[in-house]
């Protein structure tokens, strides 16, 4: 049972290794937080940030991601993310451009959301800034398709949508939700 347990990890980090590494140098890893409970972060290989760099022509923005996970069935290698937080930032200091969510409320209810950001009170302008506006959890891939295909972030990998789907396929069919 631990080396299933230690497979399934092994395997998880791959994975969403590979989708990160769509578009930044990162390195995935997890500790324990729990019993079958463990904490997944991405690191950027070049600066050992947290923050992942992204390349927008000559912009850089910065990719957060990490997930709170659980070890549901060992033997047949099955994760489930309890939590999750990604937060796409601008290369301006303590700037959030968006972040999608999922964990649990005050109220004890799990939901996701996302919230769009405007951490400058001089700017702030629109209603929605920093709401809890409700989206359905997000796959760690479409945030990814979202930074490439909606905000222009240089895709690093050349066959990044054929590793999306690939990495998709597995979580759609292993999904719980």
């Amino acid at each position: 049972m631990l080396q299933n347990r230690e497979n399934a990890l092994t395997e998880y980090q791959r994975q969403i290794g590979r989708v990160l590494n769509c578009i930044a140098h990162a390195w995935v890893y997890t500790y324990p937080v729990g019993e079958d409970e463990y904490v997944l972060v991405s690191q950027d290989r070049n600066t050992g940030s947290s923050l992942l760099r992204l390349h927008r022509g000559r912009e850089v923005l910065y990719l957060g991601a990490s997930q709170r996970i659980q070890i549901v069935d060992a033997d047949n290698f099955r994760i489930t993310t309890s939590r999750y937080i990604y937060v796409l930032w601008s290369a301006r200091p303590n700037e959030r451009i968006i972040d999608w969510h999922y964990h649990r409320r005050q109220n004890n209810s799990f939901q996701a959301h996302l919230h769009i950001r405007d951490d400058d009170p001089r700017t702030t302008n629109h209603q929605l800034a920093n709401r809890h506006i409700p989206s359905g959890r997000v796959p760690l891939e479409d945030v990814v398709r979202f930074a490439v295909q909606e905000t222009n972030i240089d895709a690093r990998e050349p066959n990044w949508t054929t590793t999306l789907e690939a990495t998709e396929a597995i979580f759609r069919a292993n999904r719980t939700w």
